[in-house]
């Protein structure tokens, strides 16, 4: 009996080991791929937001490159400490950003494997992450008479190696009508349609160290109200060029200059795949109604792709000077 019991277990143990070795792919690995992603977000934060402060200010920005990486790769980590490095090329106007493992618990090492370690596989793993974003002039950007608050917009933010954001529909008959669940209250509605009279944003620049930029607000407004047509639309959607929707962060206090504007903090680059307006054919494949399933149904529908800075839309303000006018791009070209 006492040569069975050792052979069972010599068996226990045999079967022991392909087990560990399945636990181990399923807990360790994954916790690689939980890293990876943590690093990755940390990288893309970074690599944008420097982008970003590059397209407002080349000077402030490279000052501030090594803080923001820090802040953005600390922060996407679960025990809120990773590695980072970066490259920054002013002339080129672009940022790379590396992200690795720094593990707390391995005083500054990789990534531990406990049950990997336990069948044979001690070494630390150092996972890497990196993003690269750049920042320069569109040519021919254009607008549409529309604003989203900032709030909204972060919800749709463009994401992975694509820079594209969610495809959604910016519904006219619900939408701007609603108020918006921003935690300021003031915001009006989810959107709001802008005073113009040729279907573009009118930007009012009232400061010039630091720019301040506003739109004039007309809640409800529809762009067929707006100067726009069918055609300029389809023209849109089947070039797939970007328009610029201006994003704000306030509103005007009553009483004031700016009194019911809306405070630009910049630019969301959207491209446009479909519309339904009365009066209009809704655009294939899809309209609104069929999609979301709504009796009455009315709106614009596309994607986010870039974030554009407001202090170089009226040119003369640091930006290209033999591109006046244009704005400044940031976005993540991996």
């Amino acid at each position: 009996m006492s040569s069975e019991r050792g052979a069972s277990a010599v068996i226990v143990a045999l079967l022991a080991i392909p087990l560990l070795g399945g636990t181990a792919i399923a807990v360790d690995v994954g916790a690689l791929y939980a890293e990876k992603a943590q690093l990755q977000n940390g990288a893309d934060g970074a690599a944008l937001a420097i982008a970003k402060e590059c397209a407002v200010s080349e000077f402030s920005c490279t000052a501030q490159a090594a803080a923001t990486a820090d802040g953005f790769a600390n922060l996407n980590s679960n025990d809120d400490v990773s590695n980072n490095t970066f490259a920054l090329d002013i002339n080129d106007n672009i940022v790379t950003v590396t992200t690795t493992t720094n593990d707390a618990s391995n005083e500054g090492g990789g990534l531990r494997h406990p049950f990997a370690a336990a069948v044979g596989f001690t070494e630390a793993s150092v996972v890497v992450a990196s993003a690269t974003a750049e920042w320069g002039v569109p040519l021919g950007a254009d607008t549409l008479p529309l604003a989203f608050p900032l709030c909204k917009f972060d919800d749709f933010m463009p994401s992975g190696p694509e820079g594209i954001g969610e495809e959604i529909w910016i519904r006219n008959d619900v939408d701007a009508r609603k108020a918006s669940d921003c935690e300021d209250s003031t915001f009006p509605s989810f959107f709001g349609w802008l005073t113009s009279g040729d279907c573009t944003a009118d930007v009012t620049l009232t400061a010039i160290e630091p720019p301040e930029a506003w739109v004039v607000a007309d809640p409800g407004k529809s762009p067929l109200g707006a100067g726009c047509l069918e055609a300029r639309f389809i023209e849109l959607q089947q070039s797939a060029t970007p328009i610029l929707i201006p994003v704000y962060d306030s509103i005007g206090e009553k009483g004031t200059a700016v009194d019911g504007q809306f405070h630009l903090v910049g630019f969301a680059s959207f491209i446009i795949t479909g519309w339904e307006f009365p009066s209009w054919s809704a655009s294939p494949p899809e309209n609104c109604k069929k999609e979301t399933g709504a009796p009455s149904c009315s709106g614009i529908r596309g994607y986010f792709t870039d974030w554009v800075s407001v202090e170089d839309v009226l040119g003369g303000l640091g930006g290209d000077p033999s591109l006046p006018g244009l704005p400044v791009v940031a976005k993540l070209t991996y």
